[in-house]
């Protein structure tokens, strides 16, 4: 199904969940954890010496990660507050700082953004993220 120069025919099932704690000082300390299955497709090339030519192809290689993050919320009075995470996450070297803003909207959801710092080889040096949170 798809375009495989693009990785569209892979599957890849993320489960996470989150929680929250209020601490008496006003403060929110965050904890999540998460399950990832990640498909990748591998181009290959294969040379073979007698005829001359060159075969392309490609791979599908699986891996497992586990994601491990804890953050801070700083709430403030006009219903917006600062937000910091660390995100961390067994495969690939992906360490992530975050940190940016999460507004509470009239409607009961939030909308949030932050600017993200890789810290290791496998994370983007810098990422934008922008979200939409709804609580049940």
């Amino acid at each position: 199904i798809g375009s495989e120069d693009i990785g569209q025919s892979n599957f890849d099932f993320h489960f996470f969940g989150s929680l929250r704690h209020n601490l008496p000082s006003g403060l929110v300390i965050t904890g999540t954890f998460g399950l990832e299955f990640d498909e990748t497709t591998i181009p290959t090339t294969k040379f073979d010496p007698l005829t001359g030519k060159t075969e392309t192809g490609s791979e599908s290689d699986r891996e497992t990660a586990v994601l491990i993050a804890g953050g801070i919320v700083y709430p403030l009075p006009s219903g917006l507050s600062i937000v910091s995470e660390l995100n961390l996450r067994t495969e690939g070297d992906y360490v992530l700082l975050t940190g940016g803003l999460d507004y509470k909207l009239v409607a009961g959801g939030r909308l949030r953004g932050v600017i993200g710092l890789g810290l290791d080889d496998g994370v983007p040096n810098f990422a934008f993220q922008f979200g939409y949170f709804m609580g049940f």
